[in-house]
C-alpha cells in the first residue's frame, strides 16, 4: 500500500510539453490517463490520488498518449508531431516523434538558451557529446528491465540526435541510409 508521498503501483512517468516546448514531468496512472482523455484537461497521479495538474501552464490538453512505459502530454499551443492529429489517446508515431525532437535540438543549437541541457552539451563540444553518447550506449547494454531499457534507449537516441546536429548531419540522411540498406 502506498503512503502519502509514494507513487501508486500503476503510476508511470509523464512528460508534459507546454506551448513553448518546455518539458515538465509528473506521474500518471491509467485512471489519470482516462480522466485526461475524457475531460480534455490534464490529470496526474499524486500518491494514490488523481488530481488536476497544477503546473505553470494552464492551457487545455491538446493530446495525451501512452508511449511504452510512460505517458506524453502536449498542451494547447504545442505543435503536435506531424501526422498525429489532435486525437487524444492514440499511439505516437516514431518518425514524427524523432522529427519533433530533432527540431527541438536544432532550435536549442541555434538559440543556445541558458539552463538547457542541450545547450550545455553543445557548449561542451563534440568530444563531450561523443563521450556522453558512449556512456548512454553502455547504459542500454546494462539495462536490467524493460522499463530501464526504454528509458536508456530514449537517452541514447536523444544523445545520438545531438551528435548528428553537432556534426551537421540531418537525421533524414540516416533514414535514407537505412532505407537503402533495407529498401
Amino acid at each position: 500500500m502506498s503512503g502519502p508521498g509514494e507513487a501508486a503501483a500503476d503510476s508511470r512517468p509523464l512528460a508534459i510539453v507546454d506551448g513553448d516546448g518546455d518539458v515538465s514531468s509528473a506521474r500518471m496512472t491509467a485512471k489519470a490517463f482516462q480522466k485526461s482523455v475524457e475531460s480534455g484537461e490534464l490529470w496526474v497521479a499524486e500518491g494514490r490520488r488523481v488530481l488536476p495538474w497544477k503546473g505553470g501552464d494552464r492551457r487545455r490538453l491538446a493530446l495525451v498518449r501512452e508511449a511504452g512505459d510512460c505517458y506524453v502530454a502536449l498542451l494547447e499551443g504545442t505543435d503536435p508531431p506531424v501526422g498525429t492529429g489532435a486525437a487524444i489517446g492514440a499511439p505516437i508515431a516514431a518518425p514524427d516523434t524523432l522529427a519533433a525532437l530533432e527540431a527541438t535540438i536544432a532550435s536549442r543549437r541555434r538559440e543556445m538558451p541558458e539552463g538547457s541541457y542541450t545547450t550545455h552539451l553543445f557548449s561542451s563540444g563534440t568530444k563531450k557529446i561523443r563521450k556522453k553518447l558512449g556512456e548512454e550506449a553502455i547504459e542500454v547494454i546494462g539495462a536490467d528491465s524493460a522499463a530501464e531499457l526504454v528509458s536508456e534507449a530514449a537517452d541514447l537516441i536523444y544523445h545520438l540526435l545531438v551528435l548528428l546536429a553537432d556534426e551537421g548531419v540531418d537525421f533524414q540522411q540516416v533514414l535514407s541510409e537505412l532505407q537503402a540498406r533495407h529498401g
